[in-house]
C-alpha cells in the first residue's frame, strides 16, 4: 500500500479533509483526479459503501480502491484480468464494468451493483439465509449464508 493511499484512506474512514496531490477525503467522499471513487451513503438497512473507478480502470484506481478495502477492514479488491475489470467478494469474481458503482452494504455484509438498493422485504429474506440468484436485468446480489 502506497504512503498516500494509507494517509487518504485513513482520513475517509475518520470523517476528516485531507488533499494530497491528485488524491483527497472530503465531503464524506474519496477523490482521485476529480472523481469520486468512494462514498458513504446509508439505507433503512444501515450503512452502505459505494466506489467505482469513474470509467478509470488503471492502476492507481485499483490500488486506491483496494488500499481503501484494507484500511476499513473488507476483504474485497478490484483487479485487472485480460484488459476486463474484476471485483472480488466472498471468494466470487465477478466481472464489472469501469463505470459500474457497486455498494457494499455493511451491515448485511451484501454487495448490489448500479443504484440498486435493498428493500425491506428483501432484506428480511437476507436475514432468513435465503440466497437471491441473479435476475434477468443482470443485477446482482451477493449474500452470506446466515
Amino acid at each position: 500500500m502506497r504512503n498516500i493511499s494509507r494517509v487518504i484512506c485513513e482520513a475517509f474512514m475518520n470523517g476528516r479533509d485531507k488533499y494530497i496531490s491528485n488524491s483527497s477525503s472530503h465531503d464524506d467522499a474519496l477523490w482521485l483526479h476529480g472523481h469520486k471513487i468512494a462514498f458513504w451513503d446509508k439505507d433503512h438497512n444501515g450503512d452502505i459503501l459505494s466506489f467505482s473507478m469513474c470509467g478509470w480502470g488503471t492502476p492507481t484506481t485499483r490500488e486506491r480502491l483496494n488500499s481503501l478495502f484494507q484500511v476499513l477492514g473488507y476483504d474485497m479488491s478490484v483487479y485487472q484480468k485480460n484488459w476486463s475489470q474484476i471485483f472480488r467478494f466472498k471468494g466470487q469474481d465477478i466481472e464489472i464494468d469501469d463505470d459500474a458503482q457497486v455498494n457494499f452494504h455493511v451491515d448485511l455484509d451484501a454487495v448490489t451493483f448500479t443504484n440498486r438498493k435493498i428493500t425491506k422485504a428483501h432484506f428480511e429474506a437476507i436475514r432468513e439465509g435465503w440466497v437471491d440468484e441473479p435476475s434477468e436485468t443482470k443485477k446482482k446480489v451477493l449474500i452470506r449464508s446466515i
